[in-house]
């Protein structure tokens, strides 16, 4: 749980150390990171994935129902994978 600027409590899924990729705030309501902040962070290939997220973001606004859960869990899967195989040395 973390505090942003104006001293709210959330919820924040973050990969690694990197910028939060997910919030979540008590009311339900969902925030995610820019497209660019996650391509700087994490590189180009990160670009597609932010935004499928963003899209389904903005779509569902806020959690209502744990039906409003899947696309969005779906979404920070493939961001996450994502992520986590542009981090992978390339091994020969």
């Amino acid at each position: 749980m973390i505090l942003d600027e104006r001293l709210t409590k959330h919820f924040s899924v973050r990969y690694g150390t990197g910028k939060g990729l997910l919030g979540i705030y008590p009311s339900g309501r969902l925030v995610c990171a820019g497209v660019d902040d996650t391509v700087r962070t994490y590189g180009p290939d990160a670009a597609e994935p932010t935004r499928a997220l963003r899209h389904v973001v903005a779509t569902v606004g806020v959690v209502r129902t744990k039906d409003d859960w899947g696309p969005v869990l779906t979404a920070i899967e493939v961001l996450m994978h994502t992520i986590e195989q542009l981090q992978r040395p390339n091994l020969p």
